[in-house]
């Protein structure tokens, strides 16, 4: 067995005669374990001019040898899933495109893989360095307007961050990427990943996830989850720098957890409390984190920065996002006000910056 290549030793290797594989990106390894592996790559498409591609492949060997039928369908699922995801979003401007999907046999070893474009601007730290604050609040512009059309769409990403977008090639638009976690919304049907309290990274995951409420409404839980994701980037964006010396401080939701004492923190309310009684203190702790880590560079755009946050990140999944067009039946999920909001905001920083710099300089 252990003389066997899979997914995540596939350098130099080129699958069904077409995809050169380069370099190594990313491995994911589920639980630590040697099981089924995801590789990531940098490959050139040979029959295409040596296109730059990205190729993640996965091997399912081990669940299939170790006779382990109901995790080997559950990895099946999420492989399919994330297919057909990627499929239905090809046509969207402000997502990665999907080019191939296939299998390959590698020294005798089935290997399943999908093909997307591969763009070279693709951030790997959870606050990019190298941009300034206006660029971040145009990447969050980008990444809400991407999330629109995700959720117009009936898909929800559940894994938003910094790290899964990229700056397109050709067009330098914002796109987001990366969809093992993704799930499209509807009444019925699911995949394995859709039973988890947590979908995606924790750091960007609403308190309900947290504490392993799961609102019965379908559209409520993965819609509302995303907006708490964007409202938790929206914090790191505009973090007082005392606060961004703590790692921790990074996330809303673990920002929050601080205020609270250690039995209504997750692991120890999960076992007697209801978490409709805590969203009451969630809310009061949200408001002081937010009072507390949040600056701007004028006192307008941080009251504006601050709102924001606080109505995408409410602990209630029922009062989050566009809380008054509930009650014109309107969809309180909706982005289209935030996508204003960001457009509008990036101008506000740009014009604020552009002040601040030339006050310093007369």
């Amino acid at each position: 067995m252990t003389g066997i290549r899979g997914a995540d030793a596939l350098v130099g290797e080129t699958l069904n005669g077409r995809y050169k594989l380069l370099e190594e990106l990313a491995t994911v390894q589920p639980d630590g374990e040697r099981r089924s592996r995801t590789g990531c790559y940098h490959a050139v498409d040979t029959k295409n001019g040596d296109k730059a591609v990205f190729v993640k492949a996965v091997d399912f060997r081990h669940e299939d040898h170790a006779g382990d039928v109901d995790r080997l369908q559950n990895m099946v699922q999420e492989f399919v899933n994330e297919r057909e995801i990627a499929s239905r979003c090809k046509t969207l401007s402000r997502v990665v495109s999907i080019l191939d999907h296939d299998k390959a046999k590698i020294f005798g070893n089935i290997v399943h893989y999908l093909v997307y474009d591969f763009e070279k601007n693709r951030s790997r730290s959870p606050i990019p360095a190298h941009q300034t604050p206006v660029e971040r609040v145009k990447t969050l512009h980008g990444i809400a307007a991407a999330l629109r059309q995700l959720h117009t769409n009936g898909i929800a990403h559940h894994d938003l961050s910094f790290r899964n977008t990229v700056q397109g090639n050709a067009c330098g638009r914002t796109k987001i990427c990366d969809f093992g976690s993704a799930s499209f919304v509807r009444s019925s049907g699911s995949v394995p990943h859709d039973e988890y309290p947590v979908i995606g990274a924790v750091d960007v995951a609403p308190p309900e996830a947290q504490y392993g409420y799961k609102p019965l409404d379908s559209r409520v839980r993965h819609f509302a989850y995303d907006c708490y994701s964007l409202g938790s980037l929206l914090f790191r964006c505009f973090l007082n720098r005392e606060y961004s010396l703590f790692e921790d401080w990074h996330s809303f939701s673990f920002s929050v957890l601080c205020f609270l004492p250690e039995g209504q923190q997750p692991n120890q309310w999960c076992q007697y409390g209801e978490y409709a009684e805590l969203i009451p203190i969630l809310r009061e702790a949200s408001i002081k984190v937010v009072n507390d880590a949040i600056v701007g560079p004028t006192p307008e755009i941080e009251q504006d920065v601050k709102k924001a946050v606080l109505a995408l990140c409410d602990p209630d999944p029922l009062r989050r996002g566009v809380h008054g067009l509930r009650r014109t039946n309107g969809n309180p999920y909706s982005l289209e006000k935030f996508v204003s909001f960001f457009d509008r905001l990036s101008r506000s920083c740009e014009v604020a910056l552009a002040v601040g710099k030339a006050r310093q300089e007369s």
